[in-house]
């Protein structure tokens, strides 16, 4: 009995000051700290298919076809076909080396029925890449990145007969016919910017754009003799538009 009135007791003297701690705790503000909202970390690896357009300066290539030859021009963009591979680097985070390379090829004709009359202009590309990938959201990244590397440009003219014969490859045969090229090699920056979004951890495709910046020519003559006084015009330079489609691992 003792025992139970002096817990009576000791609960009247206490309970103020529960009460008084229990209004301190009411007053209190307690607002949830919002968690920061970090961008997914960027990792791939893998390697696909390039499809390219590239928009040349025809101009002085047109005026010597049209002038000398008396051949249609060129117009419009080159399509070029190729590769790319690349991996992400894991001692600095959202950074990707690649290697790629590109060619394609353009023709124009004046053919007759004995003859085939025309010029073909090929492209190619080859170099390494370096980007840096954000994730603006999940699967979805957004590349700025730079291309640097080697690339070439050759011009075939010929005139020909339409059909031939293993007997007739020798000196001195063709007569009025010829094959003439010209060939010119780079060296290359291109910054580009590359958006790319995962179907599939395994399965990704991309879009793109960039603009080669092409210098220190050096142009040969029917691959054999130094070629001087080719325009300045005439160049790999130009705007790049592309598309891509690559297997791998994509983890973004």
């Amino acid at each position: 009995m003792k025992k139970m009135m002096f817990l009576f007791f000791l609960m009247l003297l206490i309970s103020p000051v529960l009460k008084a701690q229990d209004d301190e705790l009411d007053d209190m503000d307690f607002e949830e700290a919002p968690l920061p909202n970090e961008s997914p970390v960027y990792f791939a690896i893998g390697a696909g298919y390039l499809g390219t357009m590239t928009f040349i300066n025809y101009d002085e290539i047109n005026t010597k076809l049209k002038n000398d030859f008396k051949l249609p021009e060129y117009e419009g963009s080159m399509y070029l076909s190729g590769v790319h591979g690349f991996t992400g680097i894991g001692i600095i985070p959202n950074i990707r080396l690649g290697f790629f390379g590109l060619t394609g090829v353009n023709n124009v004709s004046k053919d007759t029925d004995t003859t085939k009359y025309g010029s073909s202009l090929s492209l190619s590309y080859m170099g390494f890449t370096i980007d840096y990938g954000f994730v603006p959201f999940e699967h979805f990244a957004v590349l700025p990145g730079i291309q640097v590397g080697w690339s070439e440009m050759k011009q075939e003219i010929y005139n020909t007969r339409n059909n031939s014969d293993w007997a007739d490859f020798k000196p001195n045969n063709d007569g009025k016919y010829f094959v003439k090229s010209i060939r010119g090699t780079y060296t290359f920056v291109q910054p580009h910017l590359y958006l790319e979004y995962a179907i599939k951890p395994y399965l990704m495709v991309r879009a793109s754009a960039g603009y080669n910046f092409s210098f220190s020519p050096d142009w040969e003559y029917n691959s054999s003799v130094a070629m001087e006084n080719v325009p300045d015009k005439i160049s790999t330079s130009g705007l790049s538009v592309q598309f891509g489609i690559f297997v791998g691992l994509f983890n973004f």
